[in-house]
């Protein structure tokens, strides 16, 4: 241990030394979040994106808006911070965070409709839902009685050749119970 303090006191060495400590904490504290929350390696400041499929683009998240209107698939845009922050590390009280969020939100309908696909593999047309700084919203708020979300990580299994689906959490909000998460 002297020798390294003693070597550290050399001009120059000082910042050297606090860069390999910090970058080393750095990578502990993302090995830690990926290996127990479930943190994208391609968040957080890791090199996993050299390495792995785990692309943000891998992990997808459906907000269901549920209204006296019928229902609505929000636009990516509407989700915001919150809901990128959930993609790259989906916990329970990121889930949470953006349910609560979402419900606070005015909605309303874009007029646009967007063709998704279930998780039965079938493929149904849902008009779109987004918030007052969608240049395309209806000027009449919707009445929300009640909101869905949902969100999965899809993954390639090449030697099985099919692609899976696992759930990364699932979340209901509604006048009377708030946010229940699954």
């Amino acid at each position: 241990m002297q020798k390294l303090i003693s070597c550290c006191q050399r001009p120059g060495l000082m910042p050297l030394a606090l860069l390999v400590i910090s970058t080393v904490i750095i990578l502990a504290h993302h090995f830690y979040r990926v290996q127990h929350s479930d943190l994208s390696r391609w968040k957080g400041g890791g090199m996993g994106m050299f390495s792995t499929q785990d692309a943000p683009g891998t992990r997808t998240l459906a907000l269901m808006i549920h209204s006296d209107q019928g229902s609505f698939l929000a636009s990516q845009d509407s989700l915001g911070r919150a809901g990128t922050r959930f993609t790259a590390m989906p916990t329970a009280d990121n889930l949470h965070s953006l349910c609560v969020q979402m419900a606070t939100k005015t909605w309303y309908a874009l007029g646009s409709v967007r063709t998704v696909t279930l998780n039965d593999q079938s493929l149904r047309s849902l008009p779109m839902a987004g918030t007052a700084s969608d240049s395309l919203a209806n000027p009449r708020p919707l009445q929300v009685s009640a909101l869905s979300l949902t969100s999965w990580k899809t993954r390639i299994d090449v030697a099985q050749r099919q692609i899976e689906r696992r759930s990364l959490g699932e979340a209901r909000w509604s006048r009377a119970e708030g946010c229940d998460v699954f």
